[in-house]
């Protein structure tokens, strides 16, 4: 049986310039500009709809008070035989537990780009505000103000649902796992060679260790931050407050004159939320 006589140290000095001085430099660079682009973008979109969905909170609450300043006199027309402020307080109410099932975690991020996004109970409060009678100065200056929250809801809302679908597709994280193999590998080829068995065997169990244990804790934080409602980073807090606000408006109908508050299959309370 033939074998080297210098213990492969030709071959190794061949091999290990083209790992260390090519290979492994590509890979990092690809590995470390993707991981900081990818944990970067992903905290950015979970600050954007956080502070999309605080916005909408005081926007509604800002609308409420507008609305619950206008009298049923100081429309024309009634709506579905219901007084105009009932309506709209009913109208707001539902709007509030559409933004909860908009944001609860088994929402698909597809169902909500793919349905109208004019379609909403904020069309229909606009419309009711056209009936308002525009002669008194009072009602001109209330209509005005809520027009100007409705619009401004409408952004928030364009905005956070763009957010929501606006993640990476499943070829940049397997992207991200091929370069982290490939560094593995690459370490692997590099310590088991006859030149390093200078190195003690805890040594090099040390450094892939390391090595793993880098590339594990930028999955779960990558994981962590692409998942909104769990985890360390997440907006289950800010979400939580919808559910006090929407209660609040519950009180706003029930004062308007409807004695009960029909109980449907969207109505969630928090613990069923998460």
């Amino acid at each position: 049986v033939w074998g080297s006589a210098d213990g492969n140290a030709y071959e190794i000095e061949i091999l290990s310039p083209t790992i260390t001085g090519v290979v492994m430099p590509t890979l990092a660079v690809a590995l470390a500009t993707l991981s900081a682009t990818t944990i970067s973008t992903l905290r950015e979109r979970q600050l954007s709809i956080r502070q999309a969905l605080n916005q909408e909170l005081c926007e509604i609450e800002f609308l409420r008070t507008a609305l619950n300043t206008l009298r049923d006199n100081d429309f024309y027309a009634r709506r579905n035989n219901l007084s105009p402020t009932l309506y709209n307080a009913r109208l707001l109410r539902d709007y509030v537990s559409r933004l909860i099932l908009e944001t609860r975690p088994t929402e698909s991020t597809k169902s909500l780009e793919n349905r109208p996004i004019i379609d909403n109970e904020l069309m229909k409060i606009t419309a009711s505000l056209h009936s308002l009678d525009q002669t008194s100065t009072r009602i001109d200056n209330l209509s005005n103000i809520a027009h100007s929250h409705i619009s401004l809801l409408t952004s928030l809302r364009i905005q956070r649902i763009s957010l929501l679908g606006a993640t990476y597709p499943f070829s940049h994280y397997l992207v991200l796992t091929l370069c982290a193999l490939a560094i593995d590998i690459n370490y692997l080829l590099e310590s088991d060679q006859e030149v390093l068995r200078f190195l003690d065997a805890i040594q090099l169990r040390i450094l892939w260790a390391i090595l793993l244990g880098v590339e594990c804790g930028l999955a779960v934080l990558i994981t962590d931050l692409n998942d909104l409602y769990r985890g360390g980073f997440c907006i289950t807090a800010v979400v939580a407050q919808l559910f006090p606000l929407r209660e609040a408006i519950d009180f706003d109908v029930c004062t308007k004159g409807e004695s009960t508050i029909d109980e449907d299959n969207d109505d969630l309370v928090y613990d069923d939320y998460l």
